[in-house]
């Protein structure tokens, strides 16, 4: 189950990123394609107004070097000196304002440009090298068949533009769709490859990141598959006693209820045993429940109350199995201490505690409630002497089912009367719960054969 969570974590993850990348590069491809497509159409609207089909095409940026260049169109076509610099000149007046804003300066596009007249005899060209005389011919005889003064001319794959000046000649420029087509293609390359690379750095990163993110999961998992376990071994004894005391019942049905009384008294212990577990349970589900909700139960139980004389009263009702056992039951209580909280609830806290302590500080032991405030918290610390609890033992110690000394039995419980949970190991699990549900915390400490459960409120 675990796996299959964890390979829908990374299938939805990746596929999440894979969307998102998939619409940056698909907007990156986009704005490649506008961008080349533009820069083609600023030159040839350059090539078609330049004063003299017989100069170079002005190139500023790129790999052009403007010392190159022989003429300036903004200086009437005047040789530019040796080794002078004019790329300032074609800044300041070879460009016009609408190239500039559409960025044009920086990307050299090659075009092929010529003046032909109105039956379309080549006056002037530019760039003759760029096509031979028969496709250059059939260009111009397609471009001025069509309707639109620019397009693509598909079967030969060109860009074209013309324009007529007003003495009737046409001036024509071409560039090769390749150049678009060749930088989409640069740029979908370079971004397969980065997406390959993003992606699978976040296949890695994600199998890591997927333990993590799933290990509350997993705990939450393993204490379920657990409790399950624990609750069907624990309600597996009554059961059993219950279905074998029904047996020799119905096996004697001659007998009077006088003469089976042990049987059916045995059957109304496990019964109650049963329902004192499943009591339990649901109390645990309850409590956590009003921790989340903020419409439970316990909210409308919440009351200001005398913490103080709640821990006399709880340690009075322990006095007498204290005695019973040997066990040294001492008190140090803050009088008129009070707080907000659920009076049944916190005394039930109490008695779990006083309960754990006299069950384990064994015959002849000592035991010992203090109840104190520290700064703003409200502090009950109940302290026992017994055996040490092992510390690998302590971080499990308020799990359900979890019982330290796996050899005690259910016999060996106080009272029942008196005892909270019996020792089916949920006491300190509801304990926890309610110290939870008032917002405080409960620690456990057990060094020296002394155990403390401290608790905040």
């Amino acid at each position: 189950m675990l796996t299959k969570l964890r390979r829908k974590f990374i299938l939805i993850t990746m596929l999440l990123v894979s969307l998102v990348l998939v619409a940056v590069f698909a907007a990156s491809l986009i704005s490649t394609y506008q961008s080349s497509y533009e820069s083609v159409q600023g030159s040839l609207r350059m090539a078609v107004t330049r004063n003299s089909m017989s100069s170079p095409f002005p190139q500023v940026g790129g790999n052009y070097d403007p010392g190159d260049l022989a003429t300036d169109r903004s200086n009437g076509n005047e040789p530019a000196p040796p080794g002078e610099d004019v790329s300032e000149r074609f800044d300041s007046g070879g460009l016009n304002d609408e190239d500039k804003r559409e960025g044009r300066m920086g990307l050299y596009i090659p075009t092929y440009s010529v003046v032909v007249s109105s039956d379309l005899q080549v006056i002037d060209k530019n760039n003759s090298t760029l096509m031979d005389e028969d496709l250059a011919s059939y260009a111009i005889s397609q471009a001025a068949g069509q309707e639109e003064d620019s397009g693509r001319l598909k079967d030969i794959d060109l860009y074209y533009l013309k324009a007529e000046d007003p003495s009737g000649e046409i001036r024509m420029a071409f560039a090769d769709v390749s150049i678009v087509r060749d930088t989409v293609l640069s740029t979908m390359r370079t971004s397969l490859l980065i997406g390959a690379g993003a992606l699978l750095a976040l296949f890695l990163i994600s199998l890591v990141l997927s333990r993590y993110a799933l290990r509350p999961v997993e705990k939450a998992w393993e204490q379920q598959s657990r409790f399950v376990a624990d609750a069907s071994h624990e309600l597996k004894t009554p059961l059993t006693v219950l279905l074998a005391n029904n047996n020799i019942l119905l096996s004697r049905s001659e007998k009077t209820v006088e003469e089976q009384r042990k049987w059916i008294e045995s059957s109304q212990d496990e019964a109650q045993r049963m329902e004192g577990l499943v009591n339990d349970l649901l109390l645990l589900a309850q409590i956590e429940q009003s921790a989340t909700d903020s419409t439970s139960l316990f909210e409308h139980h919440e009351e200001q109350i005398n913490m103080s004389e709640l821990a006399n009263k709880s340690t009075l009702q322990y006095e007498a199995i204290a005695f019973e056992k040997s066990i040294s039951l001492e008190s140090d209580i803050t009088p008129d201490i009070t707080l907000v909280g659920d009076p049944d609830q916190l005394e039930r806290l109490l008695r779990i505690l006083l309960d754990n302590a006299c069950k384990y500080s064994g015959t002849g032991g000592n035991v010992v409630l203090s109840l104190f405030k520290q700064k703003d918290a409200v502090v009950v610390r109940v302290t026992n002497t017994g055996d040490t609890i092992p510390a690998e033992e302590i971080e499990h110690i308020f799990e359900r089912f979890y019982r330290s000394d796996k050899a005690r039995s259910h016999e060996e419980t106080s009272d029942s009367s008196h005892t909270t949970s019996g020792s089916y190991g949920l006491g300190l699990s509801i304990a926890q719960a309610i110290v939870e549900s008032h917002h405080g915390t409960i620690t456990a400490t057990s060094t020296n054969n002394l155990t403390t459960f401290e608790v905040r409120l």
